[in-house]
Order: structure tokens, then sequence, then C-alpha cells
């Protein structure tokens, strides 16, 4: 199937039939984790925190261990672990390629060819994050260094069994999209105003059929000085 044709397959989940669809799928309700502040220089601090501590049983602990999205059975007791993701825009965060350059960690861009050379500055990154890298702290930071993250907000994050190349080819069906004129357009998936729509009833087919095999966390709004994360 190509994507055009992928796109036009979808179903209406506000009719009948894509009631049924979600109903089968057994889509989740969002949990919302409100306050979340982020880590500061933690001088004098040894181990230093990589992930706030609201959200590292998400991220890293056994609460971003439950079935997937999509509503997949219970893993076997030899499947894969659960892995811990990051999805991030580097038209947000300027400084993205070169940090991830220097990361040692596992990184792909979703683009690939011409497009991942010229793009590179803006591209969209998949990258396996560990609990105990610092890129993942520059993340999740906000002390005043040139490397933090946290203001830049450039992405989502995910945990599944699925491996860094497997997820690349599940997203990149989702990279562009075709309207009926014919044009083409690079579709942000991960931006806010498309997950909302995705855990929407509206949206239920699209969210099983592109984070299928995830669990999503990703940051709303900020307010008083913290911020809310979404949890699906």
């Amino acid at each position: 199937m190509s994507d055009s044709e992928y796109w036009t397959s979808a179903v209406d989940t506000r009719s009948e039939s894509g009631l049924a669809t979600r109903a089968a799928a057994g889509f989740p309700a969002t949990e919302t984790i409100g306050g979340v502040r982020p880590l500061d220089a933690q001088l004098g601090i040894w181990p230093k925190k990589t992930v706030p501590d609201a959200l590292y049983p998400w991220l890293f602990g056994p609460a971003g261990q439950t079935a997937d999205a999509a509503g997949q059975p219970e893993p076997a007791e030899d499947s894969p672990p659960m892995n811990s993701f990051a999805l991030l825009e580097a038209a947000r965060a300027p400084q993205l390629p070169e940090l991830l350059d220097r990361s040692e960690l596992e990184w792909c861009s979703l683009f690939s060819g011409k497009a991942a050379q010229e793009l590179r500055e803006v591209a969209p990154y998949l990258v396996r994050i560990s609990d105990d890298s610092r890129f993942t702290r520059c993340l999740f930071s906000n002390a005043g260094m040139p490397d933090d993250l946290w203001d830049a907000a450039p992405g989502i994050f995910l945990r599944s069994r699925k491996s860094l190349a497997e997820l690349r080819r599940q997203f990149r069906r989702f990279t562009r999209i075709q309207q009926e004129s014919g044009k083409w357009y690079y579709f942000r998936f991960w931006e806010i105003a498309a997950l909302q729509h995705a855990t929407s009833d509206a949206g239920a087919d699209l969210f099983g059929r592109l984070w299928g095999g995830c669990r999503l966390v990703w940051r709303g709004d900020d307010e008083g000085g913290g911020a809310t994360f979404h949890l699906r």
C-alpha cells in the first residue's frame, strides 16, 4: 500500500464501524502529571538525576511497562524489554544534531537521503535514551547551561518493545501526507495539536496506526513554574 492509499483508507471513528474499531482496540484514557519542574544544576548531588522524579517511573521504571496504547495483549515472558525513546525536532533546538553526535546514544533521522542532509538542522530525530546519559539530563534541565533543552521543549517521549530501526520504519510512513489536491506536506505528528487529535475519539484509529506498540509521554502547558505531562 502506498502512503497516499494508507491515509485514504483511515477509519472514521465517528461512524459505527469506527467506534467498533475504537472499542476493539481498548482505547485507553490519558493520564496527567502536573507541576513537573526541570532539573537544576544539582550542585553537590551525586549521582545526578537525569529525569524529574515524577517522570522517572514512566520513562525508565515499571509504570511505563504496561500494554501498549493500541491494546495489544500483554507480552510473553521472553518478550524484548521496554526501551525508552525521545522523538525530537531540531527546528526547536538548533544545537540538537551536535548534541546527538556527542551523545554516544543510538539515534537516527526520520528523513533519509538528500532530505536528511539538506534538512539536518530542522529534521525530526529518534533517539534511544538511557537513565545515565548526559544527553537525557539535558532534555530535562534548565540550569542556565548552553546544552539545556527544557525551554526548547523539542519533542516527546515514548516506551516500546520495538527497536529504534522498527520505530523508524513505523514513523517514516507518516512524515509526509498527501492532500486531495495531490500536494504533499510534511506531517509533524509529534506536535501537540496532532497528539490532541490522535488521542481524541475521532483519532482513535490514527493513534493505533501511528503509535501502536508505544506508550507516550508528552509535555503540555506550563503553569506556575512547572509543566504538565500527559501519558497515554
